[in-house]
């Protein structure tokens, strides 16, 4: 992740910036399968040469795992 934590978000033809929880945000419209979303776009990104927005999505992806562990722990 960028040392300020955002990412240019290419969705628009405008430069704009995303933050972790943003995106998990955004993400949970998909459900149970935010984290199928996440990867796939991480490997789009590192397949494409994104190699920032690819290290973004799975930051992404570690926060999504550590906010679903955190729900899970016995009280």
């Amino acid at each position: 992740m960028r040392n300020d934590g955002k990412l240019p978000s290419e969705t628009t033809g405008v430069a704009r910036s995303m933050t972790v929880h943003q995106a998990l945000a955004a993400l949970s419209i998909y459900g149970d399968l935010a984290g199928s979303e996440t990867l796939t776009r991480a490997l789009i990104a590192e397949r494409t040469g994104s190699l920032d927005q690819a290290a973004f999505w799975i930051d992404v992806y570690q926060e999504l795992c550590q906010k679903r562990a955190d729900s899970e722990e016995p009280e």
